[in-house]
């Protein structure tokens, strides 16, 4: 699992306040394992099935609430913040199978409609928390 002090700092100027994201550099650090491949976590983290169709979860693609949402983006109030994550473990994109990408284009196309902005960080950004591809679905 990685951790980035200076990655979290610059979180903090973009949305999370200090004191979330102290409580969600805890959690992270506590870790043994990667927090999108155990939705069973202690503090109700859940996939939402009311977003995401039968044959979209069959291709291994989630919803979720995001349990640390940014409270601002892009200088503005977040109303909405959730996460878009495959169920296998990849880092990126590129590993997607073809199935995993239809299902990851229709779920972003539906989220855009609904006037989600989406946010994908590259493995390389010093800004990813995670490694596990996920893309961020915030409503401003």
């Amino acid at each position: 699992m990685k951790s980035n002090f200076k990655a979290i700092q610059r979180q903090w100027t973009q949305g999370r306040s200090k004191e979330e994201q102290e409580r969600y550099n805890l959690i992270i650090e506590k870790s043994k394992t990667c927090p999108f491949c155990n939705l069973e976590a202690p503090d109700g983290n859940a996939i939402l099935q009311d977003y995401v169709d039968e044959s979209e979860a069959s291709n291994g693609m989630y919803v979720l609430r995001n349990l640390f949402p940014y409270e601002r983006w892009d200088s503005r109030e977040v109303k909405s913040h959730l996460l878009l994550v495959p169920s296998r473990h990849i880092l990126k994109f590129e590993e997607f199978t073809p199935r995993e990408t239809v299902a990851y284009y229709n779920l972003i196309r539906k989220f855009d409609a609904k006037g989600y902005s989406s946010l994908t960080r590259a493995v390389s950004n010093p800004g990813k928390s995670v490694e596990h591809f996920h893309t961020h679905l915030i409503v401003v």
